[in-house]
């Protein structure tokens, strides 16, 4: 069981301890100076979460797991932009109109509380506990945790026994560098490809978004028949 540690409201001058108990190894209500590894990121807190400043968690600790890398700002780069998130959440509704929807991969949350807007159930995945930690806190900040079941676990382990009318992938694109490349390819995706992603989703619903790089190339995501 993780260590756990009274909060420090580093949002605040006096840096008077809240009542809040994290876990070790979870980043709340930082300051401009307090991480200064993170300050491009803590530039862009209110575009990853609206309520940042109620008390979103995100981790900070570098989790040695043997089939994905993680690394110490995962969660803060990793996380899908809130309005953005939205607008995703609103588009497979719209398009599809289902009932449940899985995230496989919900890291500290950022769509599953979105998808959570629209959709009746909500199953939010993902293999590291930490992460999984900060997806329910943050999820009772926005009001929406009673719509989430949260399950500790490799998708791909359990994929078989899920069911769901559709299903979001964000996987990860295998850190930040991706932004350097002109033309992200899905098959060089780390620590998963695209078409093992899609592959292994397609056997539990066809509906599926597949949340990727804007630099990829069409021909990888869009039928060749639609391309001409």
């Amino acid at each position: 069981m993780a260590k756990k540690r009274k909060a420090i409201d580093m949002s605040t001058s006096k840096g008077i301890a809240s009542e809040e108990i994290i876990p070790e190894g979870v980043i709340s209500r930082i300051s401009k100076k307090s991480h200064p590894e993170l300050l491009k990121y803590w530039n862009q807190r209110y575009r990853l979460f609206l309520q940042f400043d109620d008390g979103i968690w995100l981790d900070k600790v570098w989790k040695t797991l043997s089939k994905v890398g993680l690394s110490i700002k995962e969660s803060w780069y990793s996380v899908t932009p809130e309005l953005i998130s939205e607008q995703i959440a609103k588009h497979i509704y719209d398009t599809v109109k289902p009932n449940t929807i899985i995230d496989p991969f919900c890291g500290s949350g950022g769509n599953a509380i979105q998808l959570a807007r629209f959709f009746d159930k909500v199953l939010a995945i993902d293999i590291d506990p930490l992460k999984l930690d900060c997806a329910k806190h943050n999820a009772e900040i926005y009001g929406v945790a009673d719509k989430i079941s949260f399950l500790n676990a490799d998708f791909f382990a359990v994929r078989s026994k899920l069911k769901a009318d559709a299903i979001f992938l964000s996987p990860p694109w295998g850190g930040p560098g991706y932004i350097d490349q002109q033309v992200f390819d899905l098959e060089q995706m780390s620590p998963y490809k695209g078409s093992y992603l899609y592959d292994e989703a397609s056997k539990i619903t066809s509906n599926i978004a597949l949340y990727i790089p804007r630099s990829c190339s069409p021909e990888q995501v869009v039928p060749e028949e639609y391309l001409s």
